[in-house]
């Protein structure tokens, strides 16, 4: 039976071992353009289970009012958009995202003193069709982020430990705005049934 709410809602789920990519800004990295386009220059970064959470301010205020109450001057919006990241790993990419791109060494050790870089994030997902089968291949691209607060995970036995980036991102004019959500490329599943 098919679902009823198909194009209205899909699963969080990666695409493949790429689905969180970042360059930095000062790299000139090709910003993708389609959800398919080969990612150049980018590293890879891995994500709790948990998942990322993006969010929005529209940053409406209330119209100014004279004293009878009745509206004078709307006022200036001032939108936002923040993307919350749990990373699992400690790589030299992890580490550069985390405590700025001077103070990650090769072997995964940093240095914490509050220096920050502006990065290119992809996010690659896989939405699903009616049956919840994977569909379509959809990237989201945040051209300028900037790290606005790390919040160091709990070191506690036979636990995994998640740092959780916070980035703002910055209106790019490569797209636009804050943030790009790639128009779905169809994917195709095989199916493989074995005899008996």
């Amino acid at each position: 039976m098919a679902n009823s709410n198909a194009g209205l809602a899909t699963f969080g789920r990666p695409a493949d071992e790429s689905y969180f990519s970042v360059a930095l800004v000062s790299s000139n990295p090709t910003i993708p353009t389609t959800s398919n386009a080969t990612l150049t220059g980018y590293s890879t970064v891995r994500v709790s289970e948990a998942g990322i959470s993006p969010a929005v301010d529209l940053g409406k205020a209330d119209p100014a009012k004279d004293w009878a109450g009745v509206d004078v001057l709307s006022a200036p919006s001032n939108p936002s958009a923040t993307l919350a990241v749990p990373i699992i790993d400690n790589s030299q990419a992890a580490q550069k995202l985390k405590y700025g791109s001077a103070n990650a060494t090769a072997n995964g050790g940093a240095t914490f003193d509050g220096t920050t870089d502006a990065w290119v994030v992809v996010i690659t997902e896989l939405h699903n069709n009616a049956d919840g089968e994977p569909a379509a291949i959809v990237r989201t691209v945040y051209p300028n982020c900037v790290p606005q607060e790390l919040e160091l995970g709990t070191h506690s036995k036979d636990s995994l430990i998640i740092d959780t980036v916070t980035f703002q991102a910055l209106s790019d004019s490569t797209i636009g705005g804050y943030f790009k959500i790639l128009d779905p490329v169809a994917v195709t599943t095989t199916t493989t049934t074995t005899g008996a």
